[in-house]
């Protein structure tokens, strides 16, 4: 099992954007379920252009300053690329296989940009994944890519040279780690009719109505805006 440290780890984006907004996350199917990718211990980069793939100079999104989505998958117990998203503008095949614009239909974000879909590329990479589902809305920051800590359900996988060699229930852990960076939300007031007539008199405001958790106050540096825009973690 990776440190706790890697809880605070998010993604592999390998430069920092000017506008802050929080990054789409890549994509892990593990037996047959989609998970975010929230962090790595190893290297996992997967550089299109390696691969005879051009990219356009625009980024699709400030949501996704590193231009394109993966779709990792686990197929009988080894590590693919299967799918690569949300591309602007690319030129040239992908073990193969052409870039077709995305359809409506598509899950993978916005139908004005181009996929590779089932290109099927083997990945080597040896070290820890976490992947995560369930992510606790009232602890999205308009900042990088979401830790693991803020799911409630995190996996950790294992992998030698790209085949699975054990899987851990990091939910636990992660759950202890994140009651560090926030507080249990009181639940809110009562609205009564003695409550309306208070608020009606200016004596009291609306409740505001919280989520289960209350994020701490970051102490926001450049450090921490770095950190945000890393994956790594330690195992």
């Amino acid at each position: 099992m990776g440190s706790l440290a890697g809880f605070v780890a998010v993604s592999s984006l390998h430069y920092l954007g000017s506008d802050m907004t929080t990054q789409s996350s890549d994509v892990v199917i593990y037996e047959g379920k989609k998970y975010d990718l929230a962090g790595i211990s190893g290297d996992l980069y997967f550089n299109p252009e390696r691969h005879g793939v051009t990219l356009g100079r625009d980024c699709t999104s400030t949501a996704c300053y590193q231009g394109y989505i993966c779709v990792y998958e686990i197929n009988n117990n080894n590590l693919f690329l299967k799918d690569l998203h949300n591309i602007a503008t690319p030129t040239g095949e992908l073990n193969g296989t052409k870039a077709t614009k995305a359809s409506v239909r598509d899950e993978m974000y916005y139908s004005t940009q181009f996929c590779y879909k089932s290109v099927h590329i083997y990945s080597n990479y040896t070290g820890g994944l976490l992947i995560a589902d369930d992510f606790i809305p009232e602890l999205c920051d308009d900042m990088g890519f979401n830790p693991a800590w803020k799911y409630k359900t995190v996996i950790e996988l294992v992998l030698e040279n790209g085949h699975l060699k054990k899987v851990h229930n990091a939910s636990d852990p992660a759950a202890e780690f994140r009651m560090k960076f926030v507080n249990k939300a009181k639940a809110p007031e009562p609205i009564t009719p003695d409550l309306i007539q208070r608020i009606n008199n200016g004596e009291a405001a609306w409740p505001r109505m919280l989520g289960e958790y209350i994020p701490v106050q970051y102490d926001v540096s450049r450090k921490w805006i770095e950190e945000t825009f890393s994956l790594q973690y330690s195992d």
